[in-house]
């Protein structure tokens, strides 16, 4: 037997049925959709603890009801919090799509090799979802989550601009 026609043996003898290929396709989808929680879900443990220091930091630099330079410190830290919030939201948003478009991939090859047509389910439940909440619908729940974390930098940065504008104007008294 000459080495070529031992390959394609080989080959054909390896190859695997519908169901297994399916299988294949349908266990790799799973895994990359458990993945993709797993980055949601760290994603929202990060945003709760960020939010909790942000209220701390709030909370140390207005407890004595007076704006000083000695807050400016952590005033200033509470805008990196944020930025650094907003940052590591869009990581893991990042990170989530990955094994989404992975898993999607996973799920139309599945489909291919049982010529199922599972769009139609997707466009449809799209069309409802879009009919009965319009905007909401098509809003994007990442831009919100960004959008919580740089509003915490906007209160920090709200306070810096204070504190300093309150010390020009102890300076300008003076």
């Amino acid at each position: 037997m000459d080495n070529s026609s031992e390959q394609e043996y080989t080959l054909k003898e390896t190859a695997l049925t519908q169901a297994e290929q399916t299988d294949v396709f349908l266990r790799l989808y799973s895994e990359d959709k458990i993945y993709a929680r797993a980055h949601e879900n760290t994603r929202s443990t990060l945003t709760n603890i960020i939010a909790a220091a942000a209220a701390l930091l709030v909370g140390f630099v207005t407890f004595d009801d007076k704006l000083n330079l000695g807050d400016l410190p952590m005033a200033s830290f509470l805008i990196a919090v944020g930025v650094f919030g907003a940052v590591i939201t869009l990581k893991q948003y990042e990170r989530c799509r990955l094994h989404l478009y992975r898993a999607e991939y996973y799920l139309r090859q599945a489909e291919e090799v049982c010529q199922l047509d599972l769009q139609r389910a997707k466009s449809y439940s799209y069309e409802r979802g879009n009919q009965r909440f319009g905007w909401l619908h098509r809003s994007k729940l990442n831009f919100l989550w960004t959008m919580l974390h740089l509003f915490i930098s906007g209160i920090g940065l709200a306070i810096v601009i204070q504190i300093l504008l309150y010390e020009d104007l102890l300076n300008l008294l003076k």
